[in-house]
């Protein structure tokens, strides 16, 4: 699924991380996708897989454009 242009889930809780996943898993290249996280520990969770995470821990303006 290249066709896509770069992605942004603001917010990769539960919702955001459902998301997220569907896309991964349907082939959308996760180095295309840059999520933010309310924590440092969920951030962590999602870079072993390409994804670029972000966490409002370690970043206060993570969800700012």
């Amino acid at each position: 699924m290249d066709t896509l242009p770069t992605l942004a889930v603001v917010g990769a809780g539960s919702m955001g991380g459902a998301i997220l996943r569907g896309l991964v898993a349907a082939g959308t290249d996760p180095a295309r996708i840059t999520a933010s996280t309310r924590s440092r520990a969920s951030a962590t969770e999602w870079r072993p897989g390409g994804v670029r995470a972000c966490s409002l821990d370690d970043d206060p303006g993570a969800n700012a454009p």
